[in-house]
């Protein structure tokens, strides 16, 4: 979406950005480089630049130098919720129930299949 300063606004979804340090740096690296960061969320950041300054590749070469990567399709997306909600698991519920407790959660918080779910995580 383009606005009358010629900048696009863009929803970007990014690969291993799990945890608060990692929206931090993401956001002042962009910044530095000129992007703005209009919102920044678990695995998403809503951003605008000037195309004829900027490129996506650009935008990508940014954050693989902190080790992260565009999310380009809709199976890596869901891998990336799988993988937020593993994490809220282990570190943030300090949760000891069964495995099958823990994937009734996981099924539970991404809406999907346990069978689909387990099959895209395995490819």
């Amino acid at each position: 979406m383009y606005n009358k300063n010629n900048t696009v606004t863009k929803k970007i979804y990014i690969k291993n950005m799990l945890g608060k340090c990692c929206l931090r740096a993401v956001k002042r690296d962009f910044e530095d480089a000129g992007i703005k960061v209009s919102k920044i969320k678990d695995n998403f950041a809503e951003i605008q630049f000037d195309p004829d300054k900027i490129s996506m590749k650009t935008v990508s070469d940014i954050l693989s130098v902190s080790g992260l990567s565009l999310i380009k399709t809709r199976e890596e997306k869901i891998i990336e919720e799988l993988k937020k909600a593993v994490h809220e698991l282990i570190h943030e519920m300090n949760n000891v129930d069964s495995i099958a407790k823990k994937s009734d959660y996981i099924v539970g918080k991404l809406g999907l299949n346990y069978r689909y779910l387990s099959k895209i995580f395995s490819n």
